[in-house]
């Protein structure tokens, strides 16, 4: 995994970043029975846009309703490519995208490779081929990091909240923590029961093992059934997330192997109009099996912000 440090954001970058919406319904054209050619040369703004940090986040949807989130390399290749076209609204055209992507700095870009082109709320451009070929080779590469719900299983626990930064200094993506625009988040590997049993030992004084929350269980529940078999042929991983509020729910956004790594995207799932007023934290849980992280030697987690 690479390990890549903050990169500061200006203001005017951020303006010139502005949320690129989808615009389906109001795609119209004049042509008719026109086909598409990709462009010879690159569709580009005058002053490319470039200065973002490496950890920028990217989401492809899928024509069968699925989606894949993933970071660096990959993220940062279509991010460039779709932040930096020079779109132009009297291009739009009535072929439909095959894909749609956000990026941090704007969501709601069509894709159609096979007309070769991406559209935004700005308008429409054409893609090279050279262009053409490095989006299909990601978005091929995304479907093929996408787990099945099969492939790993899932619990969400109470866990307290707590200052203590011990909590953090054991994980194992602590350096992620402060180098990043995305928001990191603890997770920890679990090997045996013994493993487990030491978690629950290690950090049962700041962190609550043994008390659920409302139709939320407590940890030892949703643990119980993790045993010396579970483990001959499993890895269990264990993220942890805060909130202000214990109003607020968590569950799994994705799992992916990026080469040698494994990353867990964690989203909130509602957003209640009146919430309690207490600090709150959440174990989420995520069950895979050995041979799917056997290559994996870096592993992440981070809190999936919607667009």
């Amino acid at each position: 995994m690479k390990r890549i440090m903050l990169c500061f954001i200006s203001l005017p970058l951020l303006l010139s970043l502005c949320a690129c919406k989808s615009t389906e319904s109001n795609v119209s054209s004049t042509l008719s029975g026109h086909t598409h050619q990709p462009a010879v040369d690159e569709q580009t703004i005058s002053d490319p846009i470039s200065g973002y940090c490496g950890n920028t986040q990217t989401t492809i949807y899928f024509e069968d309703d699925t989606k894949y989130t993933f970071m660096y390399g990959e993220s940062v290749t279509m991010t460039d490519i779709l932040i930096n076209l020079d779109y132009d609204k009297s291009k739009l055209c009535k072929c439909l995208p095959e894909y749609t992507v956000d990026t941090e700095f704007g969501t709601g870009y069509g894709i159609n490779l096979t007309e070769g082109y991406a559209r935004c709320a700005k308008g429409q451009a054409d893609l090279t081929q050279e262009q053409i070929d490095e989006l299909k080779e990601i978005i091929l590469w995304a479907k093929d990091r996408m787990f099945d719900v099969s492939d790993y299983e899932k619990t969400i626990s109470y866990a307290g909240w707590s200052e203590d930064t011990k909590i953090f200094f054991g994980c194992l993506n602590f350096e992620q923590m402060s180098f990043s625009s995305v928001q990191h988040i603890p997770i920890f590997k679990i090997n045996t029961q013994k493993d487990l049993e030491d978690f629950k030992t290690n950090y049962g004084d700041v962190l609550t093992m043994n008390h659920g929350y409302d139709e939320i269980p407590s940890f030892e529940d949703a643990t119980a059934k993790y045993d010396e078999n579970f483990f001959e042929n499993n890895s269990l991983f264990i993220v942890y997330v805060t909130a202000n509020s214990g109003s607020y729910r968590f569950d799994v956004e994705s799992v992916y192997c990026d080469n040698d790594s494994l990353n867990i995207h964690v989203k909130q799932t509602n957003n209640p109009e009146t919430v309690t007023m207490d600090m709150a934290g959440w174990f989420v849980t995520v069950a895979v099996k050995d041979d799917i992280v056997r290559d994996c030697r870096f592993f992440d987690a981070a809190l999936y912000a919607e667009n």
